[in-house]
């Protein structure tokens, strides 16, 4: 009947919706952990490919 599918809608989506975060906040407890474990920030030891002098020459040839 329609009271038993209503409680069958609402269980599952609590379900879902609970797993959801729960996948939210181990993917964000996963970044935080991977990022402090890494001794080595790797964005900051690289330097940039172009650079603003350099683009200039070659815009001048």
């Amino acid at each position: 009947d329609y009271k038993s599918l209503r409680y069958g809608g609402l269980s599952l989506a609590v379900i879902l919706f609970t797993l959801g975060i729960l996948l939210i906040l181990s993917d964000l407890v996963c970044r935080c952990s991977s990022a402090h474990s890494n001794k080595y920030n790797i964005s900051a030891d690289l330097s940039p490919m172009i650079s603003i002098g350099s683009a200039l020459e070659h815009a001048s040839l």
